[in-house]
């Protein structure tokens, strides 16, 4: 049954009229009832089946025949007065639709369940909520998919009378999903968008309109008599109708690497391969040609030249606030989280907290000459590699040495007479000589290079910097241009690269300007004061011992574990397929994880933001880097897509905030720095994405660099993997717990990908036998 806006008006005319809605099968005949009147006929497209009526019992169970809990979908059994006999002469259907179930049947007088084939869920009301049938599950490129419920986000849309979502096949031989609706005073292209809001992209059906829908005498829709649907109709091109229109179709072209006049203005950003890490290039772009600064949430509900030009057009123009370059001085003025880690820095100078080892392993002959002019191109470029600090009354300030000044120790280490165990032991052992390296911040060079050569053509390049002088997104750019200059001096060849723009000085004397402007820190104070306010959730992980609540002690071991190829691209193509960076996807997932071990649905946790909201930003190396705090609300009756798009839309509004410190942001508003137990962060900035791993082994490591949080997790995406790197405090667990709990991870993610369709908690039911147990307490 579904509630047109025909019904709606009969009952809202009638008040007094009830009526009820029965489901049933012909073998079973009415099960349930609902009662409709003209206050609840409003409420759902679709009502509920309703409450079993007396002497049935319904039973909804998962693949496993386990009952399922309250919001959670499964395939609906019923067991009651009605029982069917069987089918005559017809075994095979008896085995198939009759099951004697070894607990329920018992409780029943040993009478078999009927299995109805059809999927629904129990609401908290008792009520029970249908969603289709088994036998109308589809795949649609690896996803596995239910009609009905794209049915269900048709018809909640004002002004459809009917819907029916099949499955076609197209050309070659590709299934695809065509929607058929009947409707009144709207456009296909608005159903489009509303449902572009609320569903993947692969369960976004072609749109077919029409008068009504062909029925049968039964009064069922005839499938067979529904057209084809016309794909021209899908990609009709539309040119720019004005110079906006024109300027963000060259806009897209450049992001989207399209040949230029070959964006539509009704094309799609998405579904022409953007995402999110592209949405955020396309807005810095606009931001610049057109001085308009729009909103990451505003591409996704605006996917299109045309909707986006709206919203351009009825924006604001601000004007590009361009970063202007600091003129030649003896000394610079630092950035805020400069400041921040200079005083830290004085008050504990003997602590390698603020290290960034890290390195690429090449596989060719190391020729020395060679990496040492590649190293000295990078400092003449980059002037962050030749910055120290010194105190000018009695504040810090940022000093550049000039390039003749200046000269780089490289050390090279030959461990290539070593046997492979002692090889690895010393390579663990000088990775860890830089992470517990003191830096002094007033004599240069705060960056440091070293060359671990273990056969004639295997070495490591080792970089080692200080965090006041780079962030992890730097640590990219140097070795993406370490190795394009390599290869190019190798070979005899010079290296022409794009002059930088600007220098990180420039933007040290941007941003304090920025936090100086009352209007952009007012609004960031808002925003954050409806972010923390009330009683925060402080995670409740599976410690192997007490959690004091003072830190104490900060030394940390690591674990690694690397996500296999095959499960690396079906994440990527999620991603894809949901219009989000792999980031998103994974970050969902490792949500998902922290609210099945720690039993939560309230869950906090720190991600990085890169704030390089300026286009001539993201090639400098420097300390951009901001530490944000999200909080998301697991609840395991949400459909995954339901809570992936909340994820990604409160990121979002975290993210327009990153260019303004959260910790600058506290103390203005004199409140406590949110107590954050995990830091979970995705590097792939391009240089490592088609690169191979060669290592795919997990393996412990008794000793790495000191931890900022409980469990801070790194993951680096290759070719043919995803690397996570999991750093823990050792007073606060076992090396068993953190493998466990990235093994889980790994479940998760695989869960997730196999079928994105499912509600969350279908997902923990398929690893709660594998839920950690806690050994210590908080």
């Amino acid at each position: 049954m579904k509630i047109t806006a025909g019904l709606k008006r009969f009952l809202d005319l009638n008040p007094g009229l009830q009526l009820h809605n029965h489901y049933g099968s012909t073998e079973m005949h009415v099960v349930t009832s609902y009662t409709l009147d003209a206050a609840t006929a409003g409420r759902m497209p679709v009502p509920p089946a309703g409450k079993p009526i007396g002497n049935v019992k319904i039973y909804i169970l998962d693949e496993y025949y386990n009952p399922v809990p309250i919001g959670v979908y499964g395939e609906l059994f019923v067991c009651g007065s009605s029982e069917v006999l069987g089918y005559i002469n017809n075994e095979e259907l008896n085995k198939k639709k009759l099951y004697y179930h070894p607990e329920l049947s018992e409780s029943n007088g040993n009478k078999r369940l009927y299995r109805s084939g059809d999927i629904g869920r129990w609401l908290e009301d008792g009520n029970i909520e249908l969603r289709g049938r088994k036998d109308f599950q589809v795949k649609i490129r690896g996803f596995r998919i239910e009609p009905g419920e794209i049915e269900s986000k048709i018809l909640a849309i004002e002004n459809i009378r009917e819907c029916v979502v099949v499955v076609k096949e197209d050309a070659a031989h590709q299934n695809y999903l065509a929607a058929y609706v009947a409707l009144d005073n709207i456009d296909i292209a608005e159903i489009k968008k509303r449902i572009s809001r609320d569903l993947p992209q692969y369960m976004i059906p072609r749109l077919v309109a029409l008068d009504s829908l062909p029925l049968m005498h039964n009064g069922k829709v005839d499938r067979e008599r529904l057209p084809e649907p016309d794909p021209e109709l899908e990609g009709v091109y539309t040119a720019p109708r004005d110079a906006v229109e024109e300027t963000l179709a060259g806009i897209w072209s450049e992001v989207l690497n399209l040949p230029e006049h070959s964006v539509g203005i009704d094309a799609n950003f998405f579904e022409l391969g953007g995402h999110s890490l592209k949405a955020v290039g396309m807005i810095n772009k606009i931001y610049k040609t057109l001085g308009v600064s729009v909103p990451l949430l505003d591409v996704f509900q605006n996917p299109t030249i045309a909707e986006i030009s709206q919203v351009i057009k009825n924006s604001k123009v601000t004007g590009f606030k361009d970063i202007e370059k600091q003129p030649e001085k003896d000394y610079y003025e630092l950035s805020y989280s400069q400041k921040r880690l200079w005083y830290i820095s004085k008050t504990e100078p003997d602590n390698p907290l603020f290290n960034m080892p890290g390195g690429t392993t090449l596989y060719e002959a190391f020729d020395e000459a060679v990496v040492r002019r590649v190293v000295e191109r990078l400092i003449a470029r980059h002037e962050s590699l030749r910055t120290s600090f010194k105190e000018k009354d009695k504040e810090p300030v940022q000093v550049i040495e000039p390039v003749d000044r200046l000269k780089i120790n490289l050390e090279v280490i030959d461990l290539s007479a070593l046997t492979g165990v002692e090889r690895e032991k010393m390579r663990g052992e000088l990775y860890m000589e830089e992470s517990v390296y003191i830096f002094n911040l007033q004599q240069p060079p705060l960056f440091r290079v070293k060359v671990i050569k273990y056969a004639a053509e295997e070495y490591d390049l080792v970089f080692n910097m200080h965090h006041i002088i780079s962030d992890g997104w730097s640590m990219e750019i140097l070795k993406q241009e370490f190795r394009q200059l390599y290869e190019a001096y190798k070979n005899g060849a010079e290296l022409p690269m794009e002059p930088l723009e600007l220098q990180y000085k420039d933007y040290a004397a941007w941003q304090n300007r920025l936090l100086a402007d009352e209007g952009q820190v007012g609004k960031a104070q808002q925003f954050w004061r409806g972010q923390l306010s009330g009683n925060l959730p402080v995670l409740n992980l599976p410690y192997d011992f007490s959690r004091p609540s003072v830190v104490g002690s900060k030394e940390s071991a690591g674990f690694r574990r690397v996500i296999p190829g095959d499960l690396a691209n079906r994440l990527r193509s999620m991603a894809e397929e949901r219009r989000a960076s792999l980031f998103m996807v994974l970050l969902a997932g490792f949500n998902l994880l922290l609210a099945q071990v720690a039993g939560q649905e309230e869950i906090m946790i720190a991600i990085p933001a890169a704030a390089r909201q300026h286009e001539a930003l993201k090639n400098i190396i420097g300390m951009f880097v901001n530490t944000l705090i999200l909080c998301n609300r697991i609840t395991p009756g949400e459909p995954f897509a339901d809570f992936f798009n909340r994820l990604q839309d409160n990121t979002f509004k975290v993210l327009e905030y990153q260019g303004i410190p959260l910790e600058s942001i506290c103390g203005q508003l004199k409140i406590k720095y949110p107590e954050v137990s995990v830091f979970f962060n995705l590097v792939n900035i391009g240089s490592t994405q088609q690169e191979i791993v060669k290592n795919l082994e997990s393996y412990h490591t008794e000793k790495v660099q000191n931890a900022k949080f409980d469990i801070v997790c790194y993951l680096t995406e290759y070719k043919n993997g995803i690397e996570i790197n999991c750093h823990y405090y050792k007073n606060r667990f076992l090396p068993g717990t953190i493998e466990k709990l990235m093994e889980l991870y790994q479940e998760m993610l695989a869960n997730i990908a196999g079928d994105p369709s499912r509600n969350i908690g279908e997902y923990f039911l398929s690893g709660k036998k594998r839920k950690l147990k806690r050994t210590g307490s908080r």
